[in-house]
């Protein structure tokens, strides 16, 4: 199809999964300067994805993109298709016949298992989940976590990492005017953990998580960042990293991590411990977790591409409650094209490819696109490069057979699906923020699926 022909009428987009990647692509969309029409669909009867259930409640400056993305649903270009579960009620092959581009943008949310003896213990939680908790997640809504043990161990040096380690660590005060939700409040204020131990395989200049977020652990009150300064004698490859000028937020981490060593000492209050260069080998306990090994790592290979090496000196870490936080895989869609070994859509650049062949006009983005890594802003910088690879693809790009949205109302309809618009969320939007103001929050959410229902009944 020429691409003049395009201006004939609408192109059809179709974007599956309404957290950050989706919304970004749709915004990158609708400034455009051509004939479109996009629908965004999600699983869930409401929208953001992330952006609600997995950045923490105590960064409302980061979640307040929201406030942006709603300006969205004014657009005559944009619908908003929730409760919709593309891949189960609608199957990739039938999306095809109503869209002219589907873009998958439905994230990353299967944990990456630690692969170690006795993980199924009761007491250890994917990293997923505890987010999803105290976010107010509605398939998270019933999940108990056990805070009445000492110590708690949380594996992965990421900001979700950090994040976890920080909602332990603060006292309810500094949480109950957050967008929390009130069970996992009550739950955090009766919390008998003293001591948070955040467990990285590698040397600090390898950690993943910010400077920002490290530092906002070192500020914390009542609770005491804990470096043991044998943790950062470096090798020469790390030396070497910490030297390179493009090195800056590795440089910034070092010198907070070597600052907090100089006075690290556990006190009465709460405590965030560090170790790095140790691995988790073995579980132990008998119904739930009482302890893990840890095997002391050195890191072989060159700089910026180290690998941490088990030494076979092990020691014993007591915990009560584990959090694994090594990071997510996607899931795979019925004939979509998926990557195993990276967990992501097969595609080059985005691109969706099978077996090594472009599918033209199918698209992936975010972290079903490039795995579970990058922040926020990664998303938009990964719309950006997708608008270009859709506009270089316009005249590669098949019209669907069905351009007409009836065509997708009419079959969702007769399978009896009961959607929901942005008009629906923006009236639970609403019902939140008048929740919450009973409470001195910002919003108290609505977690479970059929309380949201019948709010928009």
């Amino acid at each position: 199809m020429e691409k003049s022909k395009w201006h004939s009428r609408d192109l059809r987009v179709a974007i599956v999964g309404s957290g950050p990647s989706g919304f970004f692509a749709t915004e990158a969309l609708l400034n455009l300067d051509i004939l479109i029409q996009v629908d965004l669909f999600e699983c869930l009867p409401i929208p953001y994805g992330l952006i609600r259930y997995g950045i923490a409640p105590d960064h409302p400056r980061t979640k307040s993109i929201i406030n942006k993305f709603n300006s969205l649903g004014e657009s005559n270009k944009f619908r908003f298709i929730g409760n919709v579960n593309i891949g189960v009620d609608v199957n990739y092959k039938e999306l095809q016949d109503y869209y002219d581009v589907i873009v998958f943008s439905y994230g990353a949310n299967l944990p990456k298992r630690l692969g170690i003896p006795n993980e199924n213990l009761n007491g250890i939680h994917a990293a997923i989940e505890f987010v999803r908790w105290y976010n107010g997640h509605p398939h998270n809504d019933h999940t108990k976590f056990d805070l009445s043990h000492k110590d708690a161990v949380i594996v992965g040096n990421g900001n979700v990492a950090l994040d976890i380690a920080r909602i332990l660590g603060k006292n309810v005060n500094e949480l109950k005017d957050t967008d929390i939700t009130q069970y996992a409040l009550s739950s955090l204020a009766a919390s008998a953990i003293k001591n948070i131990h955040i467990v990285g395989r590698r040397s600090p200049l390898q950690a993943s998580f910010s400077f920002k977020d490290l530092k906002e652990i070192s500020e914390l009150n009542d609770c005491t960042m804990i470096v043991n300064p044998n943790d950062l004698d470096l090798n020469q490859a790390s030396r070497e990293e910490l030297e390179n000028p493009q090195s800056t937020y590795k440089k910034l981490n070092y010198r907070l991590l070597e600052n907090a060593s100089k006075n690290s000492k556990c006190k009465n209050g709460r405590n965030i411990i560090f170790h790095f260069l140790k691995s988790p080998v073995m579980c132990n306990g008998r119904d739930r977790i009482e302890s893990i090994i840890l095997e002391k790592n050195v890191l072989n290979g060159l700089p910026e591409s180290q690998n941490a090496v088990g030494t076979g000196d092990k020691e014993e870490l007591k915990c009560g409650i584990l959090f694994s936080s090594i990071g997510y895989r996607g899931s795979k869609m019925n004939n979509v094209p998926f990557d195993e070994r990276k967990g992501v859509i097969a595609n080059i650049d985005g691109r969706v490819v099978n077996d090594g062949e472009i599918l033209n006009g199918i698209y992936a983005i975010g972290w079903i696109q490039r795995g579970s890594n990058g922040l926020l802003g990664t998303n938009k910088r990964d719309s950006t490069r997708f608008i270009k690879c859709l506009l270089d693809d316009l005249d590669k790009i098949n019209p669907c057979i069905k351009p007409d949205k009836r065509y997708i109302n009419d079959l969702l309809s007769k399978r009896g699906i009961k959607t929901t618009s942005f008009s629906d969320w923006l009236k639970l939007d609403q019902i939140e923020i008048e929740r919450g103001m009973k409470h001195n929050k910002p919003r108290e959410k609505l977690v479970n699926i059929n309380e949201i229902s019948d709010c928009l009944n």
